[in-house]
């Protein structure tokens, strides 16, 4: 009787934490309306004094900084699928390690496929690969 009672008792601390931790079953998190700040980009953290932002627009649209220049462009999201397309930049040169740290960004966000949100409140944009870009909303 004992051992039923741990095996169901394990049985459900599992049914439990696979709940909490599969983000395929939540609701899609509102992405428009907020200024996320990138907090890591490739897992090499950012450049100290520089951003990395993504804003998404309800038309469809997104913008940003790519830590030395502005991006742009548009998204198309389903679920937690995520594309983006059109994308544009200005042309500003900034220190070397601003800008690998902008070329690394931009590699990454071109390759994105998917999107969660973390039980931490965290934005995190995926590519097929493996590689992702951490966000965090900016503190209003």
């Amino acid at each position: 009787m004992r051992v039923m009672l741990i095996a169901a008792s394990l049985c459900l601390i599992g049914l439990t934490a696979c709940k909490s931790t599969d983000s395929h079953h939540s609701k899609p998190l509102p992405l428009q309306d907020t200024i996320w700040m990138a907090e890591d980009i490739g897992g090499q953290g950012i450049v100290d004094h520089s951003q990395a932002t993504l804003q998404f627009m309800a038309d469809g649209r997104l913008a940003g900084q790519a830590s030395c220049n502005r991006y742009f462009g548009g998204y198309t999201r389903d679920g937690f699928t995520l594309s983006f397309s059109h994308m544009g930049m200005t042309k500003m040169a900034c220190p070397p390690a601003v800008m690998d740290q902008e070329d690394r960004f931009l590699a990454i966000l071109n390759q994105v496929t998917a999107y969660e949100q973390t039980s931490d409140g965290a934005l995190v944009l995926k590519t097929g690969t493996g590689q992702a870009i951490r966000f965090r909303a900016e503190a209003k």
